[in-house]
């Protein structure tokens, strides 16, 4: 019995292969897409272990999920690379493959399956990712298109008291910009602490503040920045297109 028919014997037959190329079959198996689509999944021989097989997905996973979710950060790439190490999957070149015996092919392609799910899936969680990765967006953005601007990270107006932090701050003129996030209650209520406290002090500023979006905080909370803050990007893409132009004219 050679690998392929051991193969469908182990799934009672319910599997088929399709010869792609010279030594390049392509599983079909009942393992879908969450639409309905089945998961690519192809078997070859290793080419770098000898006498192993290989199982594999020629990048169709990677490409699938470009359409919908890029991994375009550090933070995305990090939960990709865990899913990948934690089921013992590797990654060349946008091709996911797993090296393994001839007698562990069975289980192999269920985790293999399985894995294809979990990275495909990303796009499903992606409010969660993108909630996750608020401020290193944030960092992002200011080390790259605004970097011009020497903002500085992690500002205390008060050195004595570092409990009222400003996230950002653009220290160019006599009256700096103080930047904060906010993608939630408690960083709401920490700008209005931090804003009302160096209004206290009479530090002289502008306070600009940073919305991942605008269903992030309730109307209270909304409604108590919006009384300190100077200025408030609605949302995190309205900062990435309008933050630039914002700077220019504000330090003019």
């Amino acid at each position: 019995m050679n690998d392929l028919e051991m193969i469908k014997s182990q799934f009672n037959n319910r599997v088929a292969f399709s010869e792609k190329r010279p030594g390049i079959f392509q599983l079909v198996a009942p393992f879908y897409h969450e639409d309905g689509d089945m998961i690519e999944m192809f078997l070859e021989k290793s080419p770098e272990n000898r006498g192993m097989k290989r199982i594999c997905d020629h990048g169709m996973t990677l490409m699938r999920l470009s359409y919908s979710y890029e991994l375009d950060t550090p933070r995305k790439q990090e939960i990709f690379r865990r899913i990948l190490s934690e089921n013992l999957i590797s990654e060349n070149a946008g091709n996911l493959y797993i090296d393994v015996e001839p007698e562990r092919l069975y289980p192999a392609i269920l985790q293999f399956a399985q894995v294809v799910a979990k990275v495909s899936n990303m796009r499903l969680y992606k409010r969660e990712v993108i909630h996750s990765l608020f401020f290193e967006m944030i960092e992002e953005i200011m080390e790259t298109q605004l970097r011009g601007f020497s903002p500085e990270k992690s500002y205390f107006p008060i050195p004595e008291h570092d409990e009222y932090e400003v996230d950002w701050c653009i220290n160019s003129r006599p009256k700096p910009l103080f930047l904060f996030g906010v993608n939630g209650t408690a960083r709401a209520r920490l700008a209005t602490l931090s804003c009302q406290k160096f209004l206290l002090e009479q530090i002289k500023f502008r306070s600009v503040v940073i919305l991942e979006s605008l269903d992030v905080i309730g109307k209270k909370d909304q409604a108590r920045l919006m009384s300190v803050a100077d200025k408030q990007f609605p949302s995190l893409e309205d900062f990435k297109e309008n933050a630039e132009k914002y700077l220019e004219r504000e330090l003019a």
